[in-house]
């Protein structure tokens, strides 16, 4: 024993060492608690599988997204950034200038409207191939499903995505500041387009980059109503285009994916566990011998003890809210449908010991923050709710001469059903200003209308300047 305690390091290295003998030895002895679970969920129709969820990869896929790819590469980036411009600048009073009115389309010194009109102009052809492009959108992926995780040779095209849509919001507001509406029109259907494109197999990265675009194409869409000029029938045309589009409705298959593609990262977490342990701090980053001796034996323990009970902590935390979600979804209650997502996240921050986080690291990082992600979708649906009943009041003016005084007045004639707020569960709010100046909010989460403050989301009138020479 004085051996021992003169050698801590070999005492924790022999004690560990029987601990992971006894702990091999008990877990061999259990039963399969994990396949047991996974056979109950498929014999209760749960799909588990990446490939059964997944399009299949086609040709015409992968020749769509890599011409895709290749245009938005020709597409000018600079020297304005068109993503950091000032859409629908943020409301006061609630009302709010077009950004196309302002001396500059950015602050000073970091751009003129001459140099967007510029960089523009060099995109335009770029813009023509996109629309072209967008017109035939394919069947399938571009990806493989059965090889979700590497998929080498297909690089993500998030980037090619994002840089479009930036472009194309610029490209609106350049047309606006110029007074061509027709080119205005055509760029931003063409900006809607592009958030009906789902190729990165169906999981919430995916979604949210197509709830950003679409963010995108909302605040364009306001800009290009308060400018003169608008027929009837582009109203209804971009109507029906913005109709078109109801992201809300993927929403259990994203969960669905998240699952499946979350069971794949478990099977290649305990392929390659020290590797993917480090990548994500789990292991200590010193050099001492006991920092060496924690980060040789906590993989393996992991691995060969913990790592189902890891995994079915994470799908008995997800299940709940695949069923939440599909009964939400089932009967339109969108305030369930938050419920939902908000009791997830609460499972998921339940207080774990000390002892369940050595255990379950990878559960908890694998697992979406859906708090967050079910705010920025009810929010994004919300505003689209928006931009849809602002269309409906446009052609109501547009052929009475005047808005109507309550929402009501569109249905059936301009809008399908009322506008709804899916952030309070209610209809949105409607303020008639004027014959020609309205401004609509959602209640916001907390259910109250604060007039456009607190939590509240806000289309608002529009204050014009007189736009510079």
């Amino acid at each position: 024993m004085n051996w021992f305690a003169r050698h801590p390091i070999a005492k924790w290295s022999a004690f560990s060492a029987v601990l992971l003998a006894v702990a091999i030895a008990i877990s061999r002895l259990e039963p399969d608690i994990l396949a047991r679970y996974k056979r109950d969920l498929a014999a209760s129709g749960e799909e588990l599988s990446v490939v059964r969820l997944s399009p299949l990869q086609t040709k015409e896929a992968v020749g769509f997204y890599d011409e895709f790819s290749a245009i938005a590469a020709r597409i000018a980036v600079g020297p304005i950034h068109c993503g950091a411009l000032d859409y629908m600048g943020k409301p006061t009073n609630g009302v709010s200038a077009p950004l196309w009115t302002e001396p500059e389309p950015n602050s000073p010194g970091k751009g003129t409207w001459d140099e967007l009109a510029a960089q523009m102009k060099r995109s335009e052809s770029a813009f023509v191939e996109l629309r072209q492009l967008l017109k035939k959108p394919p069947r399938g992926t571009r990806y493989d499903p059965a090889d979700p995780l590497n998929n080498p040779g297909k690089p993500s095209i998030f980037v090619s995505k994002r840089v479009a849509a930036q472009a194309l919001a610029g490209a609106v507001i350049n047309d606006l500041r110029r007074e061509h509406l027709s080119s205005a029109i055509t760029n931003l259907h063409t900006l809607i387009g592009l958030t009906h494109l789902y190729d990165e197999g169906g999981g919430l990265v995916d979604y949210m980059i197509h709830v950003s675009i679409g963010g995108l194409a909302i605040s364009s869409s306001w800009e290009a109503l308060q400018s003169p000029g608008w027929t009837a029938p582009q109203l209804a045309a971009l109507q029906t285009e913005w109709l078109k589009t109801e992201p809300v409705a993927r929403i259990v298959h994203v969960i669905e994916m998240e699952r499946a593609l979350r069971v794949l990262h478990f099977a290649d977490f305990r392929t390659n566990t020290t590797e993917h342990m480090k990548g994500f701090g789990l292991l200590p980053a010193g050099s001492s011998a006991l920092d060496r001796l924690y980060s040789s034996l906590y993989p393996s323990l992991w691995a060969s003890i913990w790592s189902k009970a890891d995994e079915l902590r994470f799908l008995e935390t997800m299940q709940p809210l695949v069923s939440d979600t599909r009964r939400a979804m089932a009967s339109t209650n969108y305030q369930a449908l938050r419920a939902a997502f908000t009791n997830a996240a609460a499972r998921e921050q339940a207080g774990q010991s000390r002892f369940d986080r050595l255990r379950y690291p990878v559960s908890s990082i694998v697992t979406p923050r859906w708090a967050k992600a079910s705010s920025s979708v009810l929010t994004y649906e919300t505003r689209r709710q928006m931009v849809i009943a602002a269309l409906a009041l446009k052609r109501h003016q547009l052929k009475h001469g005047k808005l109507p005084a309550d929402l009501p007045a569109l249905v059936p004639e301009y809008l399908p059903a009322l506008p709804r707020d899916f952030l309070s569960g209610a209809s949105l709010i409607y303020e008639r200003l004027s014959d020609e100046q309205f401004t609509l909010r959602s209640a916001g989460e907390n259910g109250q209308d604060d007039r456009g403050a607190g939590d509240d989301l806000l289309w608002p009138a529009a204050r014009f300047q007189v736009p510079g020479p």
